[in-house]
């Protein structure tokens, strides 16, 4: 759990991560200006980087497949377009090829049922973060077209003292 508390401590403190509301553990992580974009592209590779470095268990829901697409490590399939990201990914590789958008990194303590490993879309955050809890889920990570904006949502009793 100390990865995703590494996350939420990162994207409470920075400056183009907003906070759904005040109450929520749902952030936004948009590029909202052309200066800021570069900015924005090393936040998110530093937030993959803290996901795949602090987490044992990453499922990945993307439509592409790495292993067709020559993406290094020993890649996982639990189901189609569901993969566990190999703990030896290479960061800048692995953003690279999520470049495109459309998909949803979930951390996990451990792989429950496949079918929990579909990111309901067009639902209330609050509504997700209920099936996070109930699910054990520790953190998400919806990347949406073009791979902007980020919604990021933290599992709360995943960072309770």
């Amino acid at each position: 759990m100390e990865g995703t508390k590494e996350i939420c401590d990162f994207v409470s403190r920075f400056r183009e991560c907003n906070r759904l509301s005040p109450e929520s553990s749902v952030w936004r992580l948009q590029a909202v200006s052309c200066r800021r974009i570069k900015t924005v592209e090393e936040a998110k590779k530093h937030i993959l980087r803290l996901a795949v470095h602090g987490h044992q268990n990453l499922i990945l829901s993307y439509t592409e497949d790495p292993t067709a697409d020559g993406v290094q490590g020993r890649w996982k399939s639990l189901a189609a377009g569901l993969w566990i990201i190999p703990s030896e990914a290479d960061i800048s590789s692995l953003y690279e090829w999520l470049r495109l958008g459309n998909w949803t990194l979930y951390g996990v303590e451990k792989e429950p049922d496949v079918a929990v490993w579909r990111c309901p879309t067009g639902v209330a955050p609050e509504q997700v973060l209920r099936s996070m809890v109930s699910h054990e889920i520790l953190f998400c990570i919806d990347s949406f077209h073009d791979n902007d904006p980020w919604l990021i949502f933290i599992n709360p009793c995943a960072v309770a003292a």
